[in-house]
Order: structure tokens, then sequence, then C-alpha cells
């Protein structure tokens, strides 16, 4: 029987992507009814790839990945990519994460939600999220009036942003039509002009007199 889905070997240098692959492993083991604690080794052994089974081999050495279940495999690995940190500095890199330049509002906020999974706020989590969502808000127009008002929720924060994006990507689309609109009538309304060879213009008046000054000279009519 065909395997159900598929799971990509993991990159050791992306860290932040473990936990994520963790859960997918979890799922795609569970889909494909995979429960023999032997057969869930040897498959996350199997689909990991050489450079995280290699890593794999020299944190647990001098034991070997057949003599570990898979649980503690995935601990090994877990306690390499995701070291314990502090809550104090966790909630830090929290309140100091605003919005990055061509961010946009929902990949902020969905990143805002990702650091605070480690800053064991509780029941505050919604009131966080929100304070520091508006906080590091990089459109200020739109910061300003969020900030004027006196009940607000995360979801209508997030709804004012979005809405405040779009508004701000259309005027921009507007303004590139207009602009080009502009160019091309301008373009339009040129005509060619025929200028003559100076040569042309001396032989139709040959000999003109002139009148020597200090300044200079000029023509006399």
């Amino acid at each position: 029987m065909a395997a159900l889905g598929t799971i990509e070997p993991f990159d050791p240098a992306n860290a932040d992507a473990w936990d994520s692959y963790k859960e997918r492993l979890e799922f795609f083991l569970l889909a494909n009814d995979v429960t023999e604690p032997d057969k869930e080794r040897a498959v996350f052994l199997t689909v990991c790839g050489k450079e995280t089974y290699a890593l794999l081999k020299s944190l647990i050495a001098p034991d070997l990945p057949s003599s570990k279940t898979l649980p503690q495999l995935l601990t090994e690995l877990s306690n390499h990519f995701k070291p314990t940190t502090s809550e104090i500095s966790n909630t830090v890199k929290f309140f100091q994460r605003s919005q990055r330049p061509g961010e946009g509002v929902s990949a902020y906020l969905a990143e805002l939600r990702r650091l605070a999974v480690d800053c064991n706020f509780g029941a505050n989590l919604s009131r966080q999220l929100r304070d520091r969502f508006v906080s590091g808000l990089a459109d200020e127009a739109c910061q300003r009036r969020l900030l004027a008002e006196s009940t607000l929720t995360l979801e209508c924060a997030l709804g004012r942003a979005k809405a405040s994006e779009a508004a701000a990507e259309h005027q921009l689309a507007i303004r590139g039509k207009f602009s080009d609109a502009n160019f091309t009538k301008k373009e339009g309304k040129r005509t060619p002009i025929n200028r003559k060879p100076m040569s042309e213009k001396l032989q139709k008046y040959p000999n003109p007199p002139v009148n020597y000054t200090c300044h200079g000279w000029w023509r006399l009519s």
C-alpha cells in the first residue's frame, strides 16, 4: 500500500521549524497506521535526511539510533534545536518584536503568536498579543486610530489593520495607473519638430549686419 502523503527531510539549519516538523511526523505516522515502536523509529530515521541522521548520531554517541525509541530520539533533537530558555528572555523577545518592512499584518501577528508560546501568558495571551500587535505596527496612521479606541479586541485590531493595509495597496495601484496614463498621454501629444541646420538659416540671410559692443554683438534688422 502506498504511503499517504510525504514528509521531506529536515534541515538542521532551520531549527525554528523543528516543532512543526515533529508534529507533521506524528500525523504522517498516524495517517499510515505506523504504530509499532521499531517501525516508527525506522520511518523517522529514513525520512529525516542524512544531515539530521548524522547530527542525531553525534548527539547520542556512543549509542546508536537503533538502540533508542522514537520518543527518545525526538527528545534528543528537541533539546538540541530548542534549548530551554528563561521565561523572561522569551518575553523580552516578544515585546521587542515589531512589524518589519514588507511584512504583512497577518504574518506579523502569526510571528507574535509563535513568540508568545514560550512566554507563559496564560489567560492574558489575547491582551498581550493585542497590545504588542498595535504597539509594533509600521502603519503609524492606523496605529493612532487603534490607540484611540477605548475598547479594542485583538480580532478587531487585526481586521482594521488589514483593511488599512489593503487600502494603502489599492491607493498605490491607483497612483501607478494614473502615472502611467499621464505619461502615455504626454508622450502621445509630442510631435516631431523639423529643425533646419544652422547652415541653411545663415544661407537664407547672407552677411547680416552686426553691431559690436563691449557685451558682444547682435544682428541689426
